[in-house]
């Protein structure tokens, strides 16, 4: 299925009279009508809008009315708000009511004036944590090397959240400046900052730090992150670590490192023939997949053994013969160290929104559908969910799901949750992909009777209880 269509910006025979009608609704004496027009004019975005509404801020009294209209500023992303914008940032500390709305529309805005507003405002060590989270947010759309500094501070904050939005916005910016702040953490005391980091590193693609990734990935506390990171920088050096990632239950580093070897696969032979006899037959199952086409590999040790791998049939079998355990199955989903469902589904207002909400799974699906969605994931990808993949002029290369899109930028969502702004100036290659954001495949960490659990789970799933 096709994603959600873009914003128009085309003309056409009605267009003359929304504008209108919007327009003379903006003037009306009706607060609750000029709030419409300005929720309108946000949607439309009409031509010429901009400078009524920045009147219309300056003499509105009603609070509602002054937060839709700076969110409409930002969504017509009006460069000449600032002055409205560097206002309301002033009088923060006594009056911080619209804070939320201009933080968003500053981003939004995108240009260097906003961009100073928004360091000022950061520098100023905001009080409420979630004005804290959003302005850092709204940061790390700008590459530019005034909001890394003014980010830098906040990847060691002792608060998780804070931090991991740092670590978000410096992944989004990107660059060298965002990898020299990154580097020293992967030192760092706190085993967690040390995972954060490592997980910005692999993001950020830094080979400066290949030599201290191997060696994070012997530590226990750093190791799967470190496997991930490594995987994003193919190089012969790491092939344990991948073959590691290989054969643990997480599908979306199996399928990392199975890109991995399949990169160095003709330099990495002669190593995985030495350590066929310490691998389990499910690894050696993914690796013949990786060398089906390669004559000499076929020749080699590798293919000498038959590796018997359990097929999506079986595991579908298995599901439709037997019932399942559905306390289990929850425990599967939400398990962040196996196929950790819940980082891309929510169910009951709990988890990501990467994939559908799965809080009606049961209701809307049969138990059939449900194991085949796992199975087959790209057989049949709901509206909404349909990847994109970009690549830069500068020969860099993104996908995920498209969250919001102007006329100049373009932000799309990766499967760990992320947003990644992306100049359009910068596009080279935009297509839909017709393979599903979730990867085949995520059956393989599992037992018959661990996917038969998490069928059963979604079948349970009928509403909030």
């Amino acid at each position: 299925m096709n994603s959600p269509p873009s914003a128009k910006t085309e003309q056409w025979a009605g267009t003359a009279i929304v504008q209108a009608v919007l327009n003379e609704a903006l003037d009306d004496r009706e607060s609750r009508v000029r709030l419409a027009a300005v929720e309108g004019a946000r949607e439309t975005k009409p031509a010429g809008a901009a400078p009524k509404l920045r009147g219309m801020f300056r003499s509105e009294t009603d609070l509602g009315l002054k937060r839709s209209i700076l969110a409409a500023l930002g969504a017509l992303e009006d460069k000449a708000s600032v002055e409205l914008l560097a206002a309301v940032f002033g009088s923060a500390k006594s009056d911080p009511a619209l804070l939320p709305e201009a933080i968003v529309a500053a981003g939004q805005i995108g240009t260097p004036d906003t961009r100073a507003l928004l360091v000022r405002f950061l520098n100023s060590q905001p009080a409420e944590k979630v004005i804290l989270l959003q302005t850092i947010a709204a940061l790390g759309k700008f590459k530019a090397d005034q909001a890394v500094a003014a980010i830098a501070p906040f990847s060691r904050n002792v608060d998780s959240e804070v931090r991991q939005a740092a670590l978000a916005a410096l992944t989004g910016i990107g660059g060298d400046p965002a990898a020299a702040v990154v580097l020293p953490l992967l030192n760092d005391p706190s085993a967690a900052v040390r995972r954060g980091a490592v997980t910005v590193v692999g993001e950020l693609q830094a080979r400066s730090a290949f030599p201290l990734l191997l060696k994070l990935y012997r530590d226990g506390e750093t190791k799967w992150e470190a496997i991930a990171a490594l995987a994003r920088m193919p190089d012969a050096q790491a092939l344990d670590a991948y073959l590691d990632g290989l054969g643990g239950k997480n599908p979306t580093l199996r399928a990392a490192c199975r890109k991995a070897i399949g990169t160095i696969r003709d330099k990495a032979l002669p190593a995985i023939e030495l350590k066929l006899n310490g691998l389990v037959p499910e690894t050696v199952a993914e690796l013949q997949k990786i060398y089906a086409d390669n004559p000499e590999a076929r020749k080699s040790r590798l293919f000498e053994t038959t590796a018997r791998k359990l097929e999506p049939a079986d595991y579908l079998d298995f599901a439709l013969e037997h019932d399942g355990d559905a306390v289990r199955g929850r425990t599967i989903f939400s398990d962040l160290s196996g196929v950790a469902c819940i980082k891309c589904h929510r169910v009951t207002g709990e988890g990501g929104d990467v994939g559908p909400d799965l809080t009606m799974a049961g209701t809307q699906f049969g138990r059939t559908e449900l194991a085949e969605s796992i199975l087959y994931p790209s057989k049949a990808i709901r509206e909404g969910y349909q990847r994109v993949e970009v690549e830069t002029r500068n020969e860099e290369t993104f996908e995920g799901l498209v969250k919001a899109e102007s006329n100049d930028w373009l932000t799309l969502r990766d499967a760990n949750g992320r947003d990644r702004r992306i100049s359009k100036a910068d596009v080279k290659e935009r297509r839909n992909s017709q393979v599903s954001p979730m990867p085949e495949g995520w059956e393989a960490g599992m037992t018959q009777q661990d996917f038969a659990a998490l069928v059963a789970y979604l079948v349970s799933l009928k509403g909030r209880p």
